[in-house]
Parts: C-alpha cells; structure tokens; sequence
C-alpha cells in the first residue's frame, strides 16, 4: 500500500505531472502525513480532472492539505472522491472552497468522513454555488439530522442536474425525510435517492414517495432498513401506483 514514505516517494517522484488528469488512491495507510505529499503532488497538476483518495486514513490536518490543493489546481476537475476517511466537520470550510472552484464539477463523494450538521452546512452552501455542473452526491454515513437534512435541502433544489443522491446510514427520522422531500421537487433529472438506513418511519417515507412520483426520470427509491410498518408499506404501495 502507500503508506506515508510510500506518498512521499510519489512526492518526489512525480515532480513534472502538469497534464495528469487522474489521480486514484485506494484502501491504503498514507494518513495525515501522506495527505500531505499528496497534496504536494496537487499542486503541479494545473490539469487535474478527476481525485480520489478514498479509505486511506485521512484525518483532519491531512484533509486540509488535500483541500487546499484541490482549490487552487486549477479550473478542471470534475470528481473529488474522499470517502471513506476520518476527516470530520474541520475540513468542510477547505472542502467547500474546492468546490466552488471547479465550475465543471460533476461527482462529490463523502461518504464516511464524519462531517455532520456543521460541515454539511457549508457543505450544502457550496452545492448550491455548484449547481449548474453537480450530477452526483454522496453523504452517506455522516450523522445527518433532521437539522442538516434541512440546511442541505435548501441546497439540493438548486441542483437542477443531480441524477444521484446518496444520504444512507444517516440519521434522518422523519423530519429529516420531510425536508429532503421538499428539496428534490423539481429536480427533472433525479433518478436515484438513497435514504436506506435513517429510521425513517411511514410519514417520512411516503413524503419521498410522493416527491419521486412527480420527477419524471426517478428509477429508484432506496428505503431499505427503515422503520416502515406494514401499514406505511401499503400506503407506499398505493402511492407509487398512482404516480
């Protein structure tokens, strides 16, 4: 794996890479440290058009680093994949920023990164500066309440392309699932909504229910995992049919 030498030979290795398009860092141990050279590397690639670093033991100081980078490398890319990576809510302002950099930004992966209401509402305000290019985004395993359920749906009905939402394993309840429902009305694009694992009872899950069946393109509504009676599986039922 790439561990911390193992980045910072990649560092001094890839001291010319301005037309690297992709970089892609998977289930390794290269941590804040690691993050760090990473980030070195970056910065010398003006061109850089698609970044994972995904299950490689990030934290906060790391994910700084890499933020910082993705920010200010120029104008192109269009899928930033962190997931998986401990980086919590102190590296959302950073994240934001790189966000609203890339004007052609398509992908934002952040499942697992333990950003919870606080980082998703900065977050949720850069989306929405994004809208116009955002096709997917991933929130999953982030401890989204009710409260930052309502700050991201804000957000969400701004992204008038979104094809794929992804917010599982989260801590919606109903509440939470209320609001996102008002947040995907009007997203003629939306194809898939993942709120599996929320503790989403029958109101929440038959709000987005109705939601979906108004979006022409939806294929899928994940409610796995839920707290949905049998009764709230009929009205689902019913609801679906007559969209």
């Amino acid at each position: 794996g790439c561990s911390v030498h193992g980045c910072a030979a990649v560092d001094e290795l890839l001291v010319h890479c301005s037309e690297m398009r992709s970089i892609h860092l998977l289930n390794n141990m290269s941590g804040c440290e690691g993050a760090a050279s990473i980030a070195n590397v970056i910065s010398r690639c003006p061109r850089l058009e698609d970044f994972k670093m995904a299950s490689s033991r990030v934290g906060s100081d790391g994910g700084l680093a890499i933020a910082k980078a993705l920010a200010s490398c120029g104008k192109n890319l269009v899928s930033i994949d962190l997931h998986d990576n401990p980086l919590t809510h102190e590296v959302s302002g950073a994240l934001a920023e790189a966000i609203v950099a890339h004007p052609g930004l398509r992908r934002v992966n952040l499942n697992d990164t333990i950003m919870e209401n606080t980082g998703i509402e900065k977050l949720a305000l850069s989306l929405a500066r994004a809208a116009q290019s955002v096709e997917h985004v991933e929130l999953q395993l982030n401890e989204v309440t009710p409260e930052g359920a309502a700050e991201l749906s804000a957000s969400l009905s701004q992204l008038v392309n979104l094809r794929h939402l992804d917010l599982s394993e989260n801590e919606l309840e109903d509440d939470g699932a209320l609001e996102i429902s008002k947040g995907i009305l009007g997203l003629k694009q939306l194809e898939i909504i993942d709120v599996r694992t929320n503790m989403i009872k029958r109101g929440g899950a038959v709000a987005l229910a109705k939601a979906c069946c108004t979006l022409p393109n939806v294929k899928e509504l994940r409610l796995d995992d839920n707290n949905i009676s049998s009764e709230g599986i009929e009205h689902l039922k019913e609801v679906l049919r007559g969209g």
